[in-house]
């Protein structure tokens, strides 16, 4: 279509270019303002509306030419061994290993610096210490509850975060097991940027 158009342009320009040039077809506009015998009011309200389509005019090619910042997000989930939302750990003993997948991608259309921490609270008492801040992906952390590990990464936008998490609890309960993403700079509460969980029945 884009050819056709510039095909059929350049055909019509050659035509138009043989033809004597008080036969071309022009478009003529006589911009002539005559405001010698104008009223001072009247002066005044045409300057004010040229003004006004100049400016409309600068704010129009700005509101096209300057590319819009969406909604700035970052998301944060976990799935099952699949890497699909199913199949997710519920119910395990005291040290049997389970498997998640971790997924962060960042929408927020800058570089980031992001930390994760993963531990184990109740249904009551939701306090923890960070006990490490390295984690080894290939190994399988054997956690123990209210004693979180965490891991430093930066993301530029559209970019993500995947990998997968092997784990087994220590001791017997009903546990949360908490994902916590916090930005550069956030305290490490239970105010996290971000959070997923999941509960577990650990016999």
């Amino acid at each position: 279509m884009s050819a056709f158009i510039v095909l059929a342009s350049l055909v019509g320009w050659y035509r138009r270019i043989r033809l004597p040039s008080d036969e071309r077809f022009a478009i003529v506009v006589d911009a002539k303002l005559d405001m010698a015998g104008m009223p001072l009011i009247d002066k005044l309200l045409t300057v004010g509306i040229v003004v006004m389509l100049v400016a409309s005019v600068v704010v129009f090619a700005w509101a096209i030419t300057t590319p819009r910042v969406g909604e700035r997000f970052t998301q944060l989930a976990i799935l099952g061994p699949g890497g699909m939302a199913t199949d997710y750990p519920r119910n395990m003993t005291v040290g049997e290993n389970k498997t998640v997948l971790l997924s962060v991608e960042s929408f927020e259309h800058r570089p980031m610096n992001y930390s994760i921490v993963i531990v184990l609270t109740n249904q009551t008492d939701y306090n923890f210490t960070v006990g490490g801040t390295s984690i080894d992906w290939n190994a399988t952390h054997a956690l123990a509850p209210y004693v979180g590990i965490s891991q430093n990464f930066s993301l530029e936008n559209l970019q993500y975060y995947n990998t997968t998490f092997n784990f087994s609890v220590s001791s017997p309960g009903t546990w949360k097991l908490q994902f916590l993403l916090y930005t550069e700079g956030q305290t490490i509460d239970q105010n996290a940027y971000r959070e997923v969980h999941l509960w577990l029945n650990v016999t």
